[in-house]
Formats: C-alpha cells, structure tokens, sequence
C-alpha cells in the first residue's frame, strides 16, 4: 500500500522538483550576469514592450509575471496523481512539465533577453502545442499514449531546427500547429461514442484568443497595452498562457475517458497493460 500512494503522488513530486531545478537554474545565471548573444529584439522595435534594465531579470514585469504557471503546473500535477491508471498520470504529468517549461523558458528569455532565451521560450511553447496535438492523435488512434514521449521529442526536434534553420518567427509554426489541433480535435468528437460536453475546450479557446489579443497589443511601445497607462500587457499574456495549458490538461482529461466509436475507452484499454 505505501508503495502505491507513493506512485500517486509521484507526479506532483516530480513537478515540484522541476519547477524547484528551474528556478535555482535561474538564479545561478542571473548572478553570472546572463551570458550569451543578446535577443535580436534589443536591436528592433518588438521586444515586448517593457523597458530593459541591469539587474537580476532584465524585464521585471514580463519575468515574474510568468511564475504564474508555476503554481499552474502543480495543480495539473496534482489533479493527474488522483487519476486513476498510469497512463493518464503520465499524461498529467507531462502536462505539468509543459506548463512549467513554458513559464521558466519565458523567465530565462525575458530575464536574460538572450538569443538563447529566445530559442528556449519558442521551443516550450511549442512543446505545449504538440502535447495537445499528441493527445487528439491518441483519441484517433493514430498514437499509443506510451508513444507521447518519442511524439514530443519530434516536434521538439522539428521546432528546434524551425527556429535555428528557417525564420527567428516562430508564429507561422505555431498557426500551423493550431490548425491541426482544431482539424484533429474535430476528427476526433466524430469518432467519440458518447458526445463530451467539451466545456473545457470551448474555456480554452476563449483563454487562447484573449491570450493573442494581450500579445498581440503588447508587442512594441505605442500600443494599446504597451503604453505608460498599462505598460504590463505582455505579463498578461503570460497568465493567460498559464491557464490555458491547465484548460487543455482538464479537456484531454475527460476526452481520455471516454470512447472512440467502436473501441473501448483509451486510458481504460491502456491501463490493461501496465508496461506500457
């Protein structure tokens, strides 16, 4: 028995460690004065928004305003360890590592404003983007769950060699990967024996376009959220961006529960196996 509750909560501890890890990383490389080649942003009218000083963390607000995932990790951490079956506490747990990897990488960009800041914070983002996009392939049934892994490292890989290789903008590939999560998300409800209510997509999708619109608005000084009134509208879309990988965690959550046409539901038919 001890040895079961110990594998329950082995999710939110693994998240803390990591989040804990993240955070003394941060602090070392800040008192080492940031090194790397400073962000191509200094030299161009888009660095979102906040004025650049010395210090610990370059820009103050946009940095800490990320720690705001943090606590969002380990409430998806601990939500996936009182699921019941490995595999979707697994899955939880990627979960939370995607959501603390978005809010640290985003902390060592706009702490740093480095280029390699830079290529961290698109890369987490866009490993939350295929964590989803795995999850409706599962429901498809064109991915194991136990495959998730070996999928992420590949969009990784492929995000990675987008950013160095071909373009500094990372927004074509993430609107190609939100298309295919729409596209895929729609495929899947078709297969879905009994209909989800899919509240939880619909929050996220409301989540995601006030995310963009507080992006969006606070790219460069002059606009709306960019400007001595409210000049903390790139943190705000760093809370938004938080919530909304917690949204999608609670909406594959129930999606994995339930059954595709024809088949018996994905995490109970994964959970047969416990070696996978």
């Amino acid at each position: 028995m001890p040895r079961t509750v110990e594998r329950n909560w082995s999710p939110l501890v693994a998240t803390f460690a990591f989040n804990l890890a993240g955070i003394a990383l941060f602090f070392w490389l800040a008192a080492r004065g940031w090194p790397g080649a400073p962000s191509q942003c200094l030299k161009g009218f888009i660095c979102y928004c906040e004025q650049t000083q010395p210090g610990l963390a370059r820009q103050p607000f946009n940095t800490w305003s990320n720690l705001a995932a943090l606590p969002v990790a380990l409430l998806i951490a601990h939500d996936a360890a009182r699921r019941d079956g490995r595999a979707l506490r697994r899955l939880g747990f990627l979960f939370g590592v995607a959501a603390s990897c978005q809010g640290l990488a985003s902390m060592f960009f706009h702490g740093s404003l480095t280029t390699w800041g830079a290529v961290l914070d698109a890369v987490c983002i866009f490993f939350v983007v295929g964590l989803v996009l795995g999850v409706n392939l599962v429901r498809l049934q064109t991915l194991a769950l136990r495959q998730i892994p070996a999928w992420l490292a590949l969009c990784v890989a492929g995000a990675l060699a987008y950013r160095l290789l071909l373009a500094p903008v990372m927004a074509p590939l993430f609107l190609l990967g939100g298309i295919a999560i729409v596209w895929t998300e729609r495929r899947a409800r078709q297969r879905e024996a009994v209909p989800l209510a899919h509240a939880w997509f619909a929050r996220a999708m409301l989540l995601l376009g006030a995310a963009v619109v507080a992006w969006g608005l606070s790219l460069a000084p002059g606009l709306p959220l960019c400007s001595r009134v409210f000049p903390w509208g790139h943190a705000l879309w760093h809370v938004l961006a938080a919530l909304l990988t917690g949204a999608l965690w609670l909406h594959a959550r129930e999606a994995l529960s339930r059954a595709p046409a024809k088949s018996p539901p994905v995490v109970t038919r994964l959970s047969r196996h416990p070696q996978e």
